[in-house]
């Protein structure tokens, strides 16, 4: 790839247009997915009728990509880290306390 086929970033970074084209459908494929997970709840089960709360499910179907399938990512591959790297398996010592008067 050449020198005009990378869009500089703010961050004074750069992504060369196949990553650019490769990454735009799946957002917008992500962001049609969760569209059409909310229609359907919305209309099947009539409970949301303000139009903030349209507002609001846009915004996090919007979000969605960026804030909560990174934290996804990390908190699987910290499990998988776990479970095959670190020795130490197992739940802990967990005593009952019972349900005393306060």
């Amino acid at each position: 790839l050449t020198e005009d086929s990378t869009i500089t970033l703010i961050y004074g970074g750069g992504i060369d247009l196949i990553s650019l084209m490769t990454s735009t459908p799946v957002y917008f494929m992500s962001i049609c997915l969760s569209t059409f997970a909310v229609m359907v709840y919305y209309l099947t089960f009539n409970k949301y009728n303000k139009t903030i709360d349209l507002i609001k499910f846009v915004k996090a179907i919007l979000m969605e990509p960026f804030v909560y399938h990174p934290r996804i990512l990390y908190w699987s591959l910290s499990g998988f880290y776990d479970f095959f790297i670190k020795s130490e398996k197992g739940w802990g010592e967990m005593t009952r306390k019972g349900f005393g008067k306060s």
